[in-house]
């Protein structure tokens, strides 16, 4: 039974990703349209006193037209045993909104979407990113660490603890398996160039395609119900959903479910 589910549920993400691959859109939900807010720190080595550091842009939800919503192409995550049947990643094309004659819509596949003005970047192509966490992910985690031979027993749980955040715990107002880091746009593996060396010993630059990587893969869910905010679900490859923290920042965070502030509502951008 949990078997011809689990097929169901591939062939529906396999239809939803047919549909909306190749389509550019704008995503909303209940706390207003997926954007990045210019204003706003970026995360990790970002401060609003030091706005020169790099730091990924934090993707969040607006109702105001003042930010830029973000323009997302929605690509077919690469074909590879590991990865899920219809799998999409979203890449940025634009952080202006559509149809404002105000504003002049900007291309962003490399710095520009990131907010940096690193002209080696222009070729990287930027994507909405997921923030890994869970206990289960953790010990994983752990256990692969643990296994390379030259890493330290004391740097396992400091490396764990960098790279994969915790869930709440059951003492949290909402309850046990959220997280309110928010999501980021990061460049894909590759997209730039690599360096090579001709027969005749004459150097080369190769171009190097750009893949999303696991943490900008996601699943589309249909749901049956639509709520306020849509009827769709953005499922992780870790098994967490997109969520419109629309009470807190409005950051777009993670949740262990999907119900109201989880469902989303896809908008196609006219040529």
């Amino acid at each position: 039974m949990m078997e011809d589910n689990s097929n169901s549920n591939d062939e529906s993400a396999i239809r939803l990703a047919n549909i909306w691959a190749g389509r550019t859109v704008t995503i909303s939900g209940v706390g207003g349209t997926i954007c990045i807010d210019e204003e706003d720190d970026r995360a990790s080595t970002r401060t609003p006193t030091n706005k020169n550091k790099e730091g990924p842009r934090i993707v969040k939800t607006s109702s105001s037209r003042g930010i830029g919503g973000l323009q997302l192409l929605i690509e077919r995550a690469p074909a590879g045993a590991s990865n899920p049947p219809g799998a999409v990643a979203f890449r940025v094309v634009s952080t202006t909104p559509p149809n404002n004659d105000n504003e002049t819509t900007t291309t962003t596949s490399g710095a520009a979407a990131a907010g940096r003005d690193d002209h080696d970047d222009d070729k990287r192509m930027m994507y909405l990113t997921n923030i890994m966490y869970g206990d289960e992910l953790r010990q994983s985690t752990a256990e692969h660490l643990a296994s390379i031979p030259s890493l330290l027993a004391e740097h396992i749980p400091l490396i764990v603890d960098f790279c994969v955040g915790r869930p709440t715990e059951a003492t949290n107002f909402e309850g046990a398996g959220f997280n309110y880091s928010p999501m980021t746009i990061q460049p894909a593996a590759g997209g730039g160039g690599s360096s090579q060396h001709n027969d005749d010993g004459n150097q080369a630059v190769a171009a190097v395609a750009a893949v999303p990587n696991k943490l900008q893969m996601f699943v589309l869910e249909e749901q049956q119900q639509q709520q306020q905010g849509g009827n769709f679900g953005v499922k992780s490859l870790f098994g967490t959903y997109w969520r419109s923290q629309h009470w807190h920042h409005n950051i777009v965070s993670q949740s262990p479910h999907c119900l109201g502030d989880e469902h989303w509502r896809f908008l196609e951008v006219a040529d």
